[in-house]
């Protein structure tokens, strides 16, 4: 699995008082994800950060610390290694 960087737009939300003017200048913030790119299948990409390495060889099939992020809100996947 490629090992990558996420940039992605998140939900930012306040419940104290404000007014119209300050929510206009409002911006999203950007998150960042590192992460084993898993998939990007149905809208949603995966990634993990942990994996359980076996005395003889390295496996993927116990992995920890997933992410699941809407593709629609990601604004780019840079390939580390």
């Amino acid at each position: 699995y490629p090992f990558v960087e996420i940039h992605w737009l998140d939900i930012e939300g306040d419940a104290g008082w404000s007014d119209t003017k300050a929510l206009l200048k409002s911006n999203l913030p950007t998150c960042v994800s590192k992460g084993y790119l898993v998939s990007q299948k149905g809208g949603v990409t995966r990634i993990f950060t942990d994996y359980i390495k076996s005395k003889t060889d390295e496996t993927f099939e116990n992995i920890g610390n997933t992410t699941i992020i809407p593709t629609s809100v990601i604004q780019s996947i840079k390939v580390i290694h």
